[in-house]
């Protein structure tokens, strides 16, 4: 039996089978079986004898449901693609998600992102607390009580009551 092809009729017994069909996307076919893909982190597009695993940074699409995926697509900016399946970033996590991310980009202990700056990682201010990789700075946001990070400053801290409001004890 061709490759990527299943025999038929399927109704009769396999060992009697006369003719062949192409596999049709969302499944596989070897050994004359059609078989489905399987899970999200496969795909099929047709005339297959396995499925195909995902890239990284791209999810499954197409078919009737996860096991019958018979394509690919990239993941877009702002979100990260795990295994074939889409997810979103979490911004207030100070995570980070360009065109294609397998997972999403956090700062690194002592560092925050600025809202409008999500590509890049900062030095936490002084009275800053970034002890787990930050989070994306905020009119209140990172910074020990009495002082605050306040995204037009540059990520400066100001002290309590200067400009916006301080943050929370």
């Amino acid at each position: 039996v061709t490759p990527g092809l299943y025999t038929t009729p399927i109704s009769t017994d396999k060992t009697l089978r006369t003719g062949q069909m192409r596999c049709e996307p969302g499944f596989y076919c070897t050994g004359g079986e059609k078989f489905s893909c399987g899970a999200s982190n496969l795909w099929c597009p047709g005339g297959m004898d396995a499925a195909v695993p995902v890239s990284a940074g791209y999810y499954t699409i197409g078919g009737t449901d996860a096991l019958h995926r018979t394509g690919q697509q990239q993941c877009s900016e702002g979100t990260y693609c795990d295994n074939g399946v889409i997810h979103n970033c979490s911004v207030q996590r100070g995570e980070y998600c360009p065109i294609g991310s397998p997972a999403p980009q956090k700062c690194k202990s002592g560092q925050y992102r600025l809202p409008n700056q999500l590509e890049e990682c900062l030095p936490c201010p002084r009275g800053g607390n970034c002890d787990n990789g930050g989070g994306v700075a905020s009119g209140t946001c990172v910074c020990t009580c009495g002082a605050f990070v306040h995204p037009h400053l540059g990520g400066r801290v100001s002290p309590s009551g200067a400009v916006g409001a301080s943050a929370p004890h």
